[in-house]
């Protein structure tokens, strides 16, 4: 049996497994993240407009507070509108706790999860009070803390609305430099498109083909010696091995044998688009040139479309930054402010202040990711403005 190999040597050759759990518990856990994520993924975006109706609102009552009149009228309002915040503050929560069960090592990550997690349990504090459950052992216990035991929750609260909007803005960021990216290579696309093609322009496309259809079959001969490998393995370890070491091997191969299906559906496309430009080559004096022309101006639309659609993108991606400078902005104040007892007076009048500009920048935001969502590019297809023959 030396001679033969078996999954220990399989093991050796390829690495552990990256999968330790059975296979039932496996898929149990995994249809739960999907459902867990699904269900929060709507709750939080049906409340999107809601919450920020809420929003405005709230920054107008607190105007409206700074009327002798009506400061005695709206009292329950502003009341009730802080309940549905921390209602809502609940349904964001959610996300946190999908984001800790779907978890990726990221400390930009960890920390919007665990401050929108600390932002939950507080809120689900503020809620028990209203339904009187007595919640005073927690709030004394925060008011001992030393320096900060003046702020709510001990400045647990800032804290973590600070390290919430820090990582947003970090993640806002980094999904800028992306975008600039996605803009240069988009740019590549127009200037590709914008003048006619000719042989020369074929004959850089079919090469663009033929170097992704090289790389992804030298990708995939590997996967598929791996598989094959794994499954002689399988067949000559027989009763040697333990049930676990066999479920998981047989696991691994699964997962193996989906990533290799994915990569032959991505190379029949490759393969359907080469076959395509190899074509237009060699028909390429006998092609109608207006419906060429049409081919080819469907493409610069389609593309300078999508460029259209990212700049606006990056415009909303701007006022979240800013939107979220303003959030950190504010909390620091509330802290120093209150910590150091200078400027009490002035405060309010700065949180209106912010309230408004970031209530502005929030629905010019709002509008504006749904005019994203409304535009629509269509897939230009070849063999929708031309006449091939293979």
């Amino acid at each position: 049996m030396n001679n033969t190999y078996t999954i220990e040597k399989y093991q050796d050759q390829y690495g552990k497994y990256n999968i330790s759990l059975s296979n039932e518990l496996l898929d149990g856990f995994k249809q739960i993240k999907i459902g867990l994520h699904q269900v929060v993924d709507k709750s939080v975006k049906s409340i999107k407009g809601p919450n920020l109706i809420m929003k405005v609102m709230r920054t107008a009552i607190k105007a409206l507070m700074y009327i002798p009149k009506l400061t005695a009228h709206l009292g329950r309002t502003k009341s009730l509108l802080k309940e549905i915040k921390d209602f809502t503050n609940v349904i964001n929560g959610l996300q946190s706790i999908d984001g800790l069960i779907n978890f990726k090592f990221s400390w930009k990550l960890t920390t919007l999860n665990v401050s929108g997690l600390v932002l939950f349990v507080l809120s689900i504090i503020n809620l028990s009070e209203k339904f009187l459950i007595d919640c005073t052992t927690i709030k004394t216990a925060f008011t001992a803390i030393p320096v900060f035991g003046v702020l709510p929750f001990g400045g647990l609260l800032h804290i973590s609305i600070i390290g919430l909007f820090g990582s947003l803005m970090s993640l806002s960021l980094n999904k800028r430099k992306k975008q600039e990216q996605t803009a240069h290579k988009i740019n590549n696309k127009i200037d590709f498109w914008k003048n006619s093609i000719d042989l020369n322009k074929i004959s850089i496309r079919n090469l663009k083909y033929e170097v992704k259809i090289l790389n992804l079959q030298k990708n995939l001969a590997l996967k598929e010696k791996k598989l094959t490998d794994g499954k002689e393995a399988e067949k000559n370890s027989g009763m040697l091995i333990s049930k676990k070491l066999l479920v998981v091997h047989q696991k691994s191969l699964e997962v193996l044998q989906d990533d290799i299906n994915k990569n032959k559906q991505e190379l029949s496309k490759l393969e359907k688009k080469k076959h395509q430009w190899g074509c237009l080559g060699k028909n390429f004096k006998e092609i109608n040139v207006e419906q060429l022309q049409d081919y080819q101006k469907a493409k610069e639309h389609k593309w300078k479309n999508k460029f259209d659609k990212l700049n606006i993108e990056k415009k909303s991606n701007l006022l979240t930054i800013n939107n979220n400078i303003i959030g950190i902005t504010k909390q620091l104040i509330i802290v120093a402010t209150v910590i150091t007892g200078i400027g009490l007076t002035i405060l309010p009048f700065a949180l209106l202040g912010f309230g408004i500009i970031s209530s502005a920048i929030s629905i010019t935001n709002y509008f504006m990711k749904k005019s994203i969502d409304e535009i629509k590019i269509n897939p230009v297809n070849m063999k929708h403005y031309l006449q091939l023959v293979s």
